[in-house]
């Protein structure tokens, strides 16, 4: 009998998508966490330096953002007449 008959055609479009998992942060946290939580759990998809250089660059990105356009926001605010009063 075939294998994807015996185990469903659903368990080899997951292995077939598990690569793509690999460059997902978010499933890598959580494993990384699952890992922490039950021992006896092997991470074996998990790669920590991926995540911390993802969440390192994504901090970077948003802080420089922040930075360079923090000016723009405010004269925005000031123009539309904005609740917010920022001292």
């Amino acid at each position: 009998m075939d294998m994807r008959r015996r185990l469903g055609s659903s368990y080899f479009g997951y292995l077939e998508m598990r690569e793509y998992y690999y460059y997902n942060p978010l499933f890598q946290i959580v494993e990384w966490l699952r890992s922490a939580y039950y021992t006896s759990y092997d991470p074996v998809m998990v790669d920590k330096i991926y995540v911390i250089e993802v969440a390192s660059i994504s901090l970077a990105l948003g802080l420089l953002g922040e930075r360079f356009l923090r000016g723009k926001f405010f004269s925005l605010r000031r123009s539309c007449g904005g609740a917010f009063i920022v001292s």
